[in-house]
């Protein structure tokens, strides 16, 4: 909480910054007008060298400033006037243009009975904030040589004008005031929440600390580099190298926390924050780099004014593109505040407690109306894709742990009484993460040893959870499967905060198969995936058939995780004997393109011109969340490599996944297939009748002598 208060505190004040700039500077100047002999003639050729250190020669003044010797004020709208009606026609910058330029006050030099009195002085208060400059004239044949000062009040932007102000003199002294006392609230802040107020604290908030200290020290450097060259027109070799030194490590951080930050595992989301926070503050600096450079620019433009200063044809021009430069002087100083405030929404995202807090609280539901989703915004079609709500239950829902399994017998001396006794454990799958399953194993009666018999593993959908087993547990169970089931990590009871549709969820089931590969009673395999488990299935099942691949399909194996790829055949020789695809999708591109679809459909008018950037912004939030890319959840890249006999299960009201993407699944798998027509929604349970035929299905799959495939 304490580092959003922060950030709030941090646009507060860079926002004073943008309107007004409170301090005080004092620049020097000299003029010198020599009388030059040109064909016998007397001419005036005034030559000017302003601010011999400061390159300010004109500056913006706030109401109440006083300034010393002469000031000529003009708007910036007369003098483009008075340059266009008056300027254009004079070819030579001569005493009279000089003499008759529009000032606000002239003065005499010396003053009238001050010939003797050096040195004098001249004052004149600014009678409301506009655009200056000083100028010192001759408007005679006279040999003048002038040297005084300007004290500024309250110098920079007023709200209308350019600001003629050097970025080294001034702009920069201000803000960097402002930026240290930020990163120095935000040090206090910090010590006190690693030191005070938590306990416990992960060490890289730690680190995170110390990268506060080195900026602010940075800054502090900096602050003092600008002061030295506004004051005293040069810096202390010392001091110009130490903040050339801040700048050098500041850069070797962002560099250091941009690398971690992408190594770190999805599942610290201490350290990930940690490094998102780091990476944002350094990334804020380098944008203010950006803005020196343009402040560089403008310094430049300046000059070439202060050169130019009575020419007609250039200083007009110059004037427009200091305008210019300062409007993207402040849309690059959003930019600075943008990634602030996105930080201030990825906080809200990954805010301690929160998302465990949310998860208690979800529940499962159905079929969701694609009307409310997009009522709700897109964030809920991602929600929909990576977090829908969680279905979360007791363990004592799944029933009792042991039952009797009628018109079954896995021992012929025991009057075919058969029993089912459920195992509940845990198992951690490659991310170390906690998968929650469940086994339904035969035994009979008295048994103390299970039989050995073909598993059945059951896999839902993304808002489902081992519950959904119960619905073909006791059909398999009678045709003699045991039932094995589990948590995909992000549903259920298992850890994790969000579903991949299937690409993490592969690494799940991996972890599975690696179980039962060591478990006695299972002898043969068989999968019923419904929904999001498609993906897990058919990529298992693939890689296993890897060596009868092509180049093609080679190149696509490689995309998918290396220890998935090499975890499999010889290391796994239990066979995957027939598998159950039920709403199970051809890409997840067209699942989104569907949805998007479907809104159409309902009233909701979404362009086609629309609809790229639509799944452009869908995927990469998704990937933002998980680090995963959904364009690469395709299984109908794989179901080629996959022979093992399959059906695949349609329902007629899927808004989700359509049957089409059934019949494209199956025309192109290598094995036997067969479609089924189901009435019903994606999410809806299919009726008892449709799972006995797809127990049926398995059974003949594994004895096709004894039966015949339905």
């Amino acid at each position: 909480m304490h580092h959003r208060c922060v950030v709030v505190a941090a646009i507060a004040s860079l926002s004073c910054v943008v309107t007004a700039i409170e301090t005080s500077f004092q620049c020097q100047f000299e003029y010198e007008a020599p009388i030059l002999h040109r064909d016998g003639q007397m001419a005036v050729g005034p030559r000017v060298r302003w601010n011999t250190q400061s390159i300010v020669s004109g500056f913006g003044m706030e109401q109440g400033a006083q300034l010393e010797l002469q000031v000529t004020e003009f708007q910036a709208t007369t003098w483009r006037a008075y340059s266009v009606l008056k300027l254009r026609e004079v070819h030579i910058r001569s005493d009279y243009v000089l003499c008759h330029y529009p000032a606000s006050m002239r003065f005499a030099v010396p003053p009238p009975g001050q010939e003797g009195a050096l040195p004098w002085t001249l004052k004149f208060d600014v009678p409301q904030a506009s655009l200056y400059t000083l100028q010192a004239q001759v408007c005679g044949a006279a040999s003048v040589n002038i040297t005084g000062s300007v004290n500024m009040v309250n110098v920079g932007y007023d709200g209308e004008l350019s600001e003629h102000l050097g970025v080294q003199e001034l702009g920069l002294r201000p803000l960097y005031k402002v930026l240290l006392a930020a990163y120095l609230v935000g040090l206090v802040l910090l010590v006190l929440g690693c030191y005070v107020w938590r306990r416990n604290v992960p060490k890289i908030y730690y680190a995170y600390q110390a990268a506060v200290q080195m900026k602010a020290i940075s800054i502090a450097l900096k602050l003092g580099c600008y002061h030295g060259r506004s004051t005293h027109g040069e810096v202390s070799w010392f001091l110009d190298a130490a903040q050339d030194m801040g700048e050098s490590v500041t850069s070797a951080t962002l560099l250091v926390v941009a690398v971690n930050k992408a190594l770190c595992r999805p599942t610290d989301a201490q350290k990930c924050r940690a490094y998102l926070l780091s990476e944002y503050a350094l990334q804020s600096m380098l944008m203010l780099g950006v803005i020196v450079a343009l402040n560089y620019t403008i310094a430049q433009l300046k000059l070439e004014v202060d050169y130019e200063r009575w020419n007609s044809f250039v200083t007009p021009l110059a004037y427009m593109k200091l305008d210019q430069f300062q409007r993207f002087r402040f849309v690059f100083l959003g930019y600075l505040l943008m990634p602030t405030f996105l930080l201030i929404l990825n906080m809200e995202i990954f805010a301690d407690g929160e998302l465990e807090a949310e998860l208690k609280r979800l529940g499962g539901t159905g079929d969701a109306s694609v009307k409310q989703l997009l009522g709700k915004g897109y964030r809920d079609v991602v929600q929909l894709i990576i977090r829908p709500q969680r279905a979360l239950y007791n363990v004592e829902d799944l029933g009792p742990v042991r039952f009797r399994v009628s018109e079954l017998s896995v021992d012929s001396t025991a009057d075919n009484v058969t029993e089912a006794r459920r195992r509940d454990f845990v198992m951690l799958n490659d991310r170390g993460l906690k998968v929650c399953c469940s086994h339904w194993q035969l035994f009979s009666e008295d048994g103390h040893k299970p039989a050995v018999t073909p598993c059945l593993i059951y896999l839902h959908s993304n808002i489902g959870s081992r519950m959904d087993a119960l619905r073909v547990r006791d059909a398999a169970l009678r045709r003699g499967f045991s039932v094995f089931t589990f948590d995909c990590c992000g549903s259920g009871l298992s850890d994790g905060v969000y579903v991949t549709m299937g690409w993490n969820e592969a690494m799940d089931l991996f972890a599975v198969l690696q179980t039962l590969e060591h478990d006695e009673s299972v002898s043969d395999i068989c999968l019923y995936a419904h929904s999001m488990g498609t993906f897990p299935v058919v990529v298992n099942m693939a890689l296993r058939a890897a060596g009868a691949a092509d180049k093609k399909m080679l190149k696509k194996l490689e995309a998918l995780p290396h220890s998935l790829r090499t975890g499999q055949a010889p290391k796994l020789v239990k066979p995957i004997r027939g598998i159950v695809l039920d709403s199970g999708y051809a890409s997840m591109t067209h699942v989104n393109e569907g949805l998007l679809r479907q809104m159409q459909d309902e009233g909701f008018p979404v362009p086609k011109a629309m609809m790229k950037l639509a799944m452009a912004t869908i995927n990469k939030s998704v990937k933002k969340r998980t680090e995963v890319d959904i364009e690469l959840l395709r299984p109908v890249d794989y179901v080629g490599l996959c022979y093992a006999p399959a059906l695949f299960v349609a329902a007629e009201n899927d808004r989700y996944v359509p049957s089409e993407q059934s019949d494209e699944l199956a025309s192109k798998y290598a094995g036997l297939s067969k479609v089924k027509r189901v009435i019903g929604a994606h999410y809806d349970p299919r009726d008892p009748t449709t799972y006995e035929e797809a127990v049926e299905f398995l059974h003949a799959a594994i004895y096709p002598t004894g039966s015949k495939l339905p």
